[in-house]
């Protein structure tokens, strides 16, 4: 090929990555430094460089270029960093970044700025309007903004802001050296946000909530002549109190929090509207408040009489005496009596010792106080039908019973307390109240005695009350039946054991019913048998004393069977179970023997087979229902 030179060639504008220089290798000799390199290796194995002396560089200015090596690419400026990109791909700028741009994209999850400090909106003329709007703008669902508005002169939020952990909202004064500021409470049971008024209030009105967290504006009633302070003050109209709600009077602060209130009724119903009023005086010692006679709403002082007045008084309910004590009653003699007695009156007769009670015109006996023991009656005029005397005269079958001696009537409580006897004749008490009600001798009526005739005139009698109590004699031995006796009402105090302890046995010996004591802790209750008492025994211990002995029952008591040799078993013999070799196993079990003679009957089954060794002498029936091999 002939030389032609460089500038004959033809231009080259776009390289293939295959296409070759000619090279000068200034590590050979001779002909072999003429070598060619491809275009792709000059382009990828540049030296690396350095920031300093960088592998492209430029003519004039040889220090600035680009370096790289260790997947690390250095763009410099002057022989010093500018640009590091490492192999994470991350970027490091050694001195100020301006971005001119209208827009500038950061695609990451976190921006870390080491600076303290961002500043917005930095232009050659800052003003409040090249900054109104500025801000920061989260994009969500929509945008969430922290903007200043020029127009209000104020920072606005379009969402809420939430101060965690009660830290405090502070509102610096002008020289920001103190401040006021708002806080939650330590604990919050319920999120709560308060409305504030939508205008200004009047001068001195203060802020009220209406218990839903809206705020609005009342009058300071410290300076309102209409409201009462808490500081106290003169009410001038009615002190209204709602919804049964308390008044409430407390004691003083160094003794506690506890007070006494007073309120109204919970439901007047269809009750009409009072109002109580209070006396004009005070009162004196022990007086109490009651309603006044003639207006109940006016309240007066009156005397405690402890529940009832001293003067007496009527009850017009029923009074329930819960105590243990007593009732204590009117006491007085005979001569004491209420002048106009009633029905029903009620008193202790101390002439005569006895109460005694109203009904009937006249005062009678009432059973209780006394020892109840008989006591002598009269007779006096009764003004009942029959009566009319107080003495016998053939007409008159009706009488008052009177205490012998005394004008006292005495009120039997059934006819059969009396004993009556007329001209020596007992006569017979009966059931009933008046003469319809039998057919010879007496009945009683309240204080009255009714015969069923009129004893003959001036008759003898004698008639005796036997009391609330009547003596009864011991009873006879053996005369008192069981029937007489209340179920299950003895108990051990009633039967002669001698003594009673917890686990005690009764039982009978054979003449009378007998005491057994609890006996030994583990013992149990072992019967003698017949004509013997039972008695507590100790359980018997094993009698077995080897492992593998048995227990069986012998002809009077148990005994034991001691263990039997290796390979016997257990058979019944005569009476009592007894050990056996197997038949025929002799000679460590090598030779088996059997009997020559068969005594008892046997049946070979079916589908069995059997084997002896003869002769045989049978002896018994041999029922063969299989196969029998004699040998």
């Amino acid at each position: 090929m002939a030389n032609r030179k460089i500038s004959e060639f033809t231009a080259l504008t776009a390289p293939a990555a295959t296409d070759v220089f000619a090279i000068i290798d200034q590590s050979e000799s001779g002909a072999d430094k003429n070598k060619k390199i491809a275009y792709s290796d000059v382009l990828s194995k540049a030296p690396d460089g350095s920031a300093g002396t960088p592998a492209f560089s430029f003519n004039s200015d040889p220090n600035t270029g680009i370096s790289g090596g260790s997947d690390t690419l250095v763009l410099s400026t002057g022989g010093t960093a500018a640009i590091s990109v490492d192999s994470s791909q991350n970027v490091v700028m050694s001195a100020n970044l301006t971005v001119s741009g209208t827009t500038t994209t950061i695609n990451t999850t976190n921006l870390d700025v080491e600076d303290k400090n961002i500043t917005l909106g930095k232009v050659s003329s800052p003003s409040d309007t090249t900054a109104d709007g500025g801000g920061l703008t989260l994009k969500g669902s929509s945008d969430k903004t922290f903007n200043w508005v020029d127009s209000t002169d104020a920072w606005t939020s379009s969402e809420h802001i939430t101060l965690s952990a009660t830290k405090e909202l502070r509102l610096a004064d002008t020289d920001s050296s103190h401040y006021v500021g708002f806080k939650a409470a330590g604990t919050v049971g319920t999120n709560l946000v308060w409305t504030l008024p939508a205008v200004d209030g009047s001068a001195n009105y203060l802020l009220k909530t209406d218990g839903s967290g809206t705020l609005g504006w009342v009058a300071d009633s410290t300076t309102d002549s209409t409201k009462l302070p808490l500081a106290g003050g003169t009410l001038t109209g009615n002190l209204l109190i709602d919804n049964d709600k308390e008044i409430r009077l407390y004691e003083a602060d160094s003794n506690g929090s506890a007070y006494v209130g007073i309120k109204g009724a919970t439901d007047k119903g269809s009750e009409s509207s009072y109002t109580i009023s209070l006396p004009a005086a005070a009162p004196t010692a022990n007086q109490i408040l009651k309603a006044d006679a003639s207006t109940p709403t006016n309240l007066t002082w009156a005397t405690d009489s402890g529940g009832i007045p001293t003067s007496g008084g009527t009850f017009t309910g029923k009074v329930t005496h819960n105590y243990t004590s007593s009732l204590r009653v009117p006491v007085g003699t005979t001569g004491q009596r209420d002048g106009s007695p009633s029905n029903g009156d009620f008193r202790y007769n101390s002439t005569n010792s006895k109460f005694e009670g109203y009904q009937g015109g006249s005062w009678g006996e009432i059973g209780g106080g006394a020892t109840g023991s008989a006591d002598l009656l009269d007779i006096a005029s009764s003004s009942g039908t029959g009566g009319g005397g107080a003495t016998f005269d053939g007409s008159r079958y009706r009488f008052k019973l009177v205490t012998k001696g005394t004008s006292d009537a005495v009120t039997p409580t059934n006819a059969e307390i009396l004993r009556v006897s007329i001209n020596g004749v007992i006569q017979q008490p009966n059931d009933g109240t008046g003469q319809g009600d039998m057919t010879e001798g007496y009945v009683v009526s309240g204080t009255d005695i009714i015969f069923d005739s009129a004893p003959p005139s001036g008759s003898s009698y004698f008639i005796i009350n036997m009391g609330t109590t009547i003596a009864v004699g011991t009873p006879g031995d053996n005369t008192v039946s069981t029937a007489k006796i209340v179920n299950n009402a003895v108990d051990g105090t009633k039967i002669a054991m001698g003594s009673d302890a917890q686990g005690d046995i009764l039982y009978y010996n054979g003449t009378d019913y007998a005491r057994l004591a609890a006996g030994t802790n583990g013992h149990y209750l072992k019967t003698q048998g017949s004509g013997a008492n039972p008695a507590w025994a100790a359980v018997d211990a094993t009698p077995t004393t080897t492992r593998g002995d048995i227990i069986y029952r012998g002809a009077s008591a148990d005994q034991r069977l001691a263990k039997g040799t290796s390979g016997q078993f257990l058979k019944i013999g005569a009476n009592d179970p007894e050990w056996a070799d197997v038949v025929g196993a002799v000679a460590d079990g090598c030779i088996y023997e059997n009997s020559q003679t068969i005594s008892n009957n046997y049946t070979i089954g079916a589908n069995k087979g059997a084997h002896s060794v003869g002769p045989i002498t049978i002896s018994a029936t041999v029922t063969n229902n299989g196969v029998w091999v004699i040998s």
